[in-house]
C-alpha cells in the first residue's frame, strides 16, 4: 500500500447505533505498476454490552491505473 486516506467522514448517532460515511483514497502498487481506487465506505456501529461492535459495512469502488510520467 502507498497510499490510504479519508478526505470526508460523516457520522449520525441514534441511541445504540451509529453511522458512518466516508470517501476514500487508495493508492496501491499492483505488479509493479501504479493503481488509484476511489471510492466510499459506509459502516454501522452497535453498542452492545457496554462495547460498540461492527457488525457490518459496504463499499463501492472505481480503479483507475496511474498514468506514467512523462519526459
Amino acid at each position: 500500500m502507498i497510499n490510504l486516506e479519508f478526505p470526508k467522514t460523516e457520522v449520525q448517532h441514534f441511541g445504540d447505533v451509529a453511522v458512518t460515511w466516508s470517501d476514500y483514497v487508495l493508492e496501491l502498487e499492483v505488479g509493479g505498476k501504479q493503481e488509484k481506487t476511489i471510492g466510499r465506505v459506509v459502516e454501522i456501529f452497535v453498542k452492545r454490552n457496554g462495547q460498540w461492535t461492527n457488525p457490518g459495512w459496504h463499499t463501492d469502488s472505481e480503479s483507475f491505473p496511474n498514468p506514467s510520467p512523462t519526459s
